[in-house]
């Protein structure tokens, strides 16, 4: 016969796991937002999904390599925007780099209420 209590925490850790996924669908959701750089003296909306910060990457490898920049950089909106130096590329790689940073950090936080959540009601009191 299973013990009410031991029943209980058996719920109640199932449901911190759950909510850690929940909490990681979100961060992850955060941190490939679209994020606002400004380049060429103007603010614009970036992608910040994987395949563009691994092409934004590349891009800032090769530059740094002594190889060519990129004429433009594509802003989300599809527009075509004039990249004149290396920190301009680097501007939106900064973009990028504090809004992950947030979206990890939030998370953190949100990992460790759940995690020290005693009972099903503390969950449900920990949104993103």
């Amino acid at each position: 016969v299973l013990d009410a209590a031991f029943v209980a925490a058996r719920e109640l850790e199932a449901a911190k796991g759950k909510k850690k996924t929940e909490i990681e669908t979100a961060r992850d959701a955060a941190r490939f937002a679209p994020v606002a750089a400004t380049v060429g003296g103007a603010r614009h909306t970036w992608q910040a999904d994987q395949k563009s910060v691994d092409l934004l990457n590349g891009a800032i490898s090769v530059a740094q390599a002594g190889g060519a920049l990129p004429p433009t950089w594509r802003t989300l909106d599809n527009v075509d925007v004039p990249i004149a130096a290396l920190a301009d590329l680097v501007a939106i790689a900064k973009a990028i780099a504090a809004q992950t940073q947030a979206a990890y950090a939030k998370s953190w936080a949100l990992k460790t209420e759940v995690k020290n959540a005693a009972v099903q009601s503390d969950l449900e009191a920990i949104t993103w």
